[in-house]
């Protein structure tokens, strides 16, 4: 473009020389020189159309060599990732053969594990329908099987090692007790002839156990052997009596120390009873003449309860004064009506010289309380007797 420009000054330049011709028949030398001056120009302006076009073209081939290794790099890197693409694909393939491999697997070992856990329970004699709680197509299913499986026989296993522990502190009490359930296994005697052996000695070892603790609770009842020569002969009575009863394999009663200790204990049992049954009776005397008016405990323990501190005595006495004050004082209102019964609670003075005078009028009310407060038998009884009572007339 800047070189037609330049042409189209250079063509220019000879009009204007044209205007200023020199007359014909002489050089103009203005003339030449202007058109030297104008070629001169163009050839500059020519020269740097040249150099400009130089540089643009080194310039476009420069950004054409670019492009050309920019498309190469491209291609390049297309190739790489066709080529990650591909073992992308291959992985992906690969893992989800992996995969499949791997719940295969892992199917066959929930079916392992399934199928002993069912022969676990079967060797432990616990039914499978125990384990009867998620569906057999849940993938839970062999894990939840295995665990609960796991805590049933277990908690066997506790259970029989708790029964073995608790039979072995029984048959071997002063062997030490800390021991494995395979050890409590092999401390058993595994014969039958050792476990009979055990046995016997185990009931010896009861026998004389139950003997010595028999002997002593007999020499705890020894205050009621008032009468030692009695009771030896009662003794011995018992032990003949229990000897000509039992069979002839029972040998127990043929020895006479056995037999003597447990018929010493009987006959000391029997001589307590009779004793509480005395303090019973007596205690309920006691209680009918002290407290008339109140029903005797039912039992020899409640009565006895009764009797247990003085507080409780002091209640009962002072409940006996005060049935006896206000029966008297009602007797009062009913010979006199309009009697001031506090002015004769709140008498004061010495009543001593009139205890004389109430003697036969008290006698009569706690006679009359009595008799209302007795059972028919006994108020049959009262009735024979009071003829000889002196205030009963």
């Amino acid at each position: 473009m800047s070189t037609a420009c330049s042409l189209s000054k250079g063509k220019d330049i000879p009009s204007t020389a044209a205007v200023t011709a020199s007359p014909p028949g002489k050089p103009d030398l203005r003339a030449v020189i202007s058109s030297l001056e104008a070629f001169a120009s163009q050839y500059i302006s020519l020269e740097v159309d040249k150099a400009q076009l130089q540089k643009e073209v080194k310039s476009s081939s420069s950004k054409l060599e670019g492009a050309i290794k920019m498309a190469a790099e491209a291609r390049q890197e297309v190739d790489s990732l066709k080529e990650e693409l591909e073992g992308l694909k291959k992985r992906l393939k690969d893992e989800k053969a992996s995969k499949l491999a791997a719940e295969a697997r892992v199917i066959e070992k929930d079916d392992l594990l399934c199928q002993s856990s069912l022969a676990l329970l079967n060797a432990a004699d616990i039914p499978a329908e125990a384990l009867d709680k998620l569906p057999n197509n849940s993938p839970a299913n062999a894990l939840s099987m295995t665990l609960e499986s796991h805590q049933l026989v277990q908690d066997l296993l506790q259970n029989g090692k708790g029964a073995m522990a608790r039979m072995h502190s029984m048959i071997f009490p002063k062997i030490d007790q800390n021991k494995t359930l395979g050890q409590l296994i092999d401390a058993f005697p595994s014969t039958q002839g050792r476990l009979s052996r055990k046995k016997n000695e185990l009931a010896v070892d009861a026998e004389r156990y139950a003997l010595a603790e028999l002997h002593r609770a007999t020499e705890s009842l020894n205050f009621i052997a008032l009468n030692p020569a009695e009771e030896n002969k009662r003794i011995h009575e018992r032990v003949n009596a229990l000897t000509q009863l039992s069979s002839l394999d029972e040998v127990f009663w043929k020895e006479h120390s056995k037999a003597s200790t447990v018929a010493k204990f009987q006959d000391r049992v029997q001589q307590v009873h009779r004793f509480f049954d005395k303090c019973y009776k007596g205690l309920r005397v006691i209680w009918k003449m002290m407290f008339p008016l109140n029903a005797v405990p039912p039992t020899p323990l409640n009565l006895m309860s009764e009797f247990s501190n003085a507080k409780k005595i002091r209640s009962l006495v002072r409940a006996q004064l005060l049935a006896r004050a206000r029966a008297a004082l009602a007797l009062v209102l009913v010979c006199h009506p309009s009697a001031d019964l506090l002015a004769i609670a709140n008498a004061v003075g010495d009543l001593r010289p009139l205890y004389p005078k109430v003697d036969l009028p008290a006698a009569i009310v706690i006679e009359r309380l009595e008799e209302t407060s007795m059972a028919p038998e006994e108020r049959r009884l009262h009735m024979s007797n009071s003829k000889t009572c002196p205030y009963c007339k």
